[in-house]
């Protein structure tokens, strides 16, 4: 990314702020849009085709935990290779940094979405999630790390979609207070400006930015949708080119995609509010992906829905009481190998929904 693009990154929000004076939430949104398409474009225009032998797929690593951290700093490494991380690695950007460096070392090529973990906030840095997430796409320029769509083989791209998870998501019909009492403060420790929002109320302010700490507000994950657009368009318009050869394309998020992903597997219920949105299998359809990966939910899974789509989610997580202490062999999975010039198929045991 060029150096006064990537610098940009750090100041996109006070930059919108500064340029909307009177505070209009939508105003504001559109800069920052505007702000971020410039920098979208100008990474993938200079982007240069790279090849790699295989992709490796892995995600919430949470490597917050001591046990996580000694575990994947010790990956095996795959220099030939490219490996997707789709989110939540660490809630900090020391240890974020720390991680994603050694892994930037065993790879050719790494990629990362943000998860909700990586966004929680400590209120004393006084910052919201949304400038933290500008943040480590900043971070994540300077260590080579890679939020774009980029091609990485013979007509194979690799194509990170950003996201966060919308309350529609499911329906349970859900009207006890507990379970309301509980939704509302799932990742509480982040938050956001309320200009995302046109009618979120303020809770408190960060920097004079008046912000909420719920992240159930339906405009999170439009906001991050939105920010895919430029991105996808420029994938679009090359793969749609008049002499573009057929291409696979492999994307991934964080959140789910559709709701089978979580319910099929096996999960509770309740917790479907906050697991996905489908507006992403949109974005999954505009860039012709034929492979999705995701995380969040930390049920592993590997299969085909109706739409034609692989979805397939190789998370870490943490381990629970009975298994702490217990030695782990979690690795990053291959879903495509330049020797079959196709993805790898399914394993048999895989989960089917």
């Amino acid at each position: 990314c060029p150096h006064d693009a990537r610098t940009s990154l750090l100041n996109i929000v006070p930059i919108a702020l500064k340029e909307n004076p009177a505070k209009d939430p939508a105003k504001i949104r559109t800069t920052l849009l505007d702000l971020y398409s410039s920098i979208s474009v100008a990474h993938f225009a200079s982007d240069a085709p790279r090849t790699v032998r295989r992709i490796w797929l892995c995600s919430d690593l949470h490597v917050d935990f001591e046990a996580n951290m000694r575990h994947v700093l010790d990956f095996v490494p795959h220099p030939s290779d490219a490996l997707i991380v789709a989110g939540d690695v660490a809630p900090t950007i020391a240890q974020f940094t720390k991680v994603m460096k050694s892994l930037v070392a065993k790879f050719a090529l790494v990629f990362f979405c943000p998860g909700n973990h990586c966004l929680w906030v400590q209120r004393s840095e006084n910052q919201t999630s949304l400038a933290k997430f500008f943040e480590l796409l900043y971070v994540c320029d300077t260590l080579g790390v890679i939020t774009y769509p980029v091609h990485v083989g013979e007509n194979v791209y690799i194509a990170p979609l950003f996201s966060w998870y919308n309350p529609a998501f499911v329906d349970t019909g859900t009207t006890d207070q507990l379970s309301r009492h509980r939704l509302r403060f799932f990742d509480v420790t982040c938050l956001w400006p309320i200009f995302l929002d046109d009618d979120q109320a303020t809770d408190e302010k960060s920097n004079d930015v008046s912000c909420t700490d719920t992240s159930l507000v339906p405009g999170i994950s439009q906001f991050f949708r939105t920010l895919n657009q430029p991105a996808i368009q420029a994938l679009r318009t090359r793969l749609d080119a008049p002499d573009a050869a057929p291409a696979i394309v492999i994307s991934f998020s964080h959140f789910l995609p559709q709701r089978q992903l979580f319910e099929g597997p096996g999960g509770v219920r309740i917790l479907g509010h906050v697991m996905g949105d489908e507006s992403i299998a949109h974005d999954i359809y505009n860039v012709k992906a034929l492979i999705h990966c995701f995380g969040h939910s930390h049920l592993n899974v590997d299969t085909v829905l109706s739409d034609g789509v692989r979805y397939v989610q190789n998370a870490l997580g943490h381990q629970d009481a009975a298994d702490a202490g217990k030695p782990l062999t979690f690795q990053p999975i291959i879903i495509w190998d330049s020797e079959y010039a196709q993805p790898v198929p399914p394993s048999p045991s895989a989960n089917t929904i």
